[in-house]
């Protein structure tokens, strides 16, 4: 067994203890009103928001706080703990938050406490939520990718040093799973994959989006891009698939332009690859950009090219901009894209079936327009007040359920 599998492990052992032990009376019982306390390494302000904003909505929240990095967007009702830069420089990010996240449910003691994301920051809401009594949700961002073989198909830097899947470890983590008092899957099929293991108490908020940001107006003007990518440059969005499909478009239409939006560790190779396929003229690498609702105005499709998702939230944030989608089968995509109405689902890895669908839209510029509609009306489900309904129901309901056994 790998080391990390032998920690989780460890760890799993730890929790159960920490959970059988607690004779903490949960301090929300008779509370009208919560304090959340959340932590993880958020990407964007847009993904921040997308998770925060429908909480900090509802009639139940006090008062959330972060504990991330560093600061990010600001927020009524919402207070950011970062640990000291001289700490994460000395011991690291990861460590240094979750130190300052222990510190900081030990002192103000939240009713409720969370983690996006399994490791670290799923197992150490767990821990420290047990340990004062506080309901723990897991956010479940990343959908079965953080479960199978052990998360060694996941976007995790410390599971996918495991290398080959590890089935023993894949048996820890759905135990850990199973000791929250509420699990958040972006889509119905992460919440299904639970389920058939045995975890309980799951429900299904991809987020909301702000519809009046995103929302297309008529006077626009014409779009500068027919394709944008939007996501980190990480291994697993396979943007180098996104390219090769705009090699294969080029030979079939030469003014055929992309943007993509994003920033990581593959910017450089990206750029290079895209100079060997003699596209980079046609590709424009934008970087990270705050404002992610202009740029979507500038496109026409919106494509995304991962091995594995969650619910993508820049899927979410392009069909609510109306822009029509050709995107991976993978993941909950399916929840939101509806396979030949308001865009296409393509094998994961197959430049050549997405250059032909997305050429296919762009063709005939009423199914261009058939399918934006489409898309703007399944955006529409994922709004601010229908994420802000959900949660209502969920704080209603923390409010008598029993801790797990």
């Amino acid at each position: 067994m790998s080391f990390i599998a032998r920690f989780v492990t460890l760890l799993v052992d730890v929790i159960t203890c920490v959970g059988q032990a607690r004779t903490l009376k949960w301090p929300g019982c008779r509370a009208k009103r919560f304090d959340v306390m959340l932590t993880g390494s958020f990407c964007s302000n847009g993904w921040l928001e997308a998770h925060l904003r429908p909480i900090i909505m509802t009639s139940q929240c006090r008062c959330i706080w972060v504990v991330t990095d560093q600061p990010l967007q600001q927020f009524p009702k919402v207070m950011y703990i970062c640990p000291h830069r001289l700490l994460q420089r000395m011991v690291g990010k990861t460590l240094a938050r979750s130190l300052a996240f222990f510190w900081a449910v030990s002192i103000k003691q939240p009713h409720v406490v969370g983690g996006f994301h399994m490791l670290c920051n799923g197992m150490l809401a767990l821990l420290c939520g047990r340990l004062i009594g506080a309901r723990v949700i897991y956010f479940c961002v990343g959908g079965w990718a953080e479960f199978v073989g052990g998360g060694a198909f996941s976007d995790n830097r410390i599971f996918g040093r495991i290398g080959n899947a590890d089935p023993r470890l894949e048996k820890s983590l759905l135990r850990i799973a199973r000791r929250f008092d509420l699990t958040v899957t972006m889509g119905k099929r992460a919440r299904r994959f639970l389920v058939e293991r045995g975890v309980r108490s799951i429900v299904v908020i991809a987020g909301g989006i702000d519809e009046i940001r995103f929302r297309v107006h008529a006077n626009e003007d014409e779009p500068k891009y027919d394709l944008i990518l939007v996501g980190r440059l990480a291994p697993i969005k396979r943007v180098d698939v996104f390219l090769q499909t705009v090699k294969l478009l080029a030979t079939v239409r030469p003014s055929v332009s992309a943007v993509i939006v994003g920033d990581g560790p593959l910017l450089a190779p990206m750029k290079n690859l895209a100079k060997i396929l003699g596209i980079q003229d046609c590709v424009t690498f934008a970087g990270f950009q705050v404002d992610v609702s202009a740029w979507l105005k500038l496109a026409r499709i919106f494509v995304l090219t991962s091995d594995s998702e969650g619910l993508s939230l820049s899927l979410m944030e392009a069909m609510m901009a109306g822009l029509p989608a050709v995107v991976s089968d993978v993941g909950d995509l399916r929840d939101l894209l509806m396979d030949g109405r308001n865009g296409f689902l393509v094998r994961q890895g197959d430049p050549a079936v997405f250059s032909e669908k997305i050429a296919k839209i762009l063709a005939d510029e009423n199914t261009l327009k058939q399918f934006a509609e489409a898309a703007r009306l399944s955006g529409l489900a994922y709004s601010l007040d229908a994420a802000r309904h959900k949660w209502e129901r969920v704080f209603a309901s923390l409010m008598h359920q029993p801790f797990p056994e």
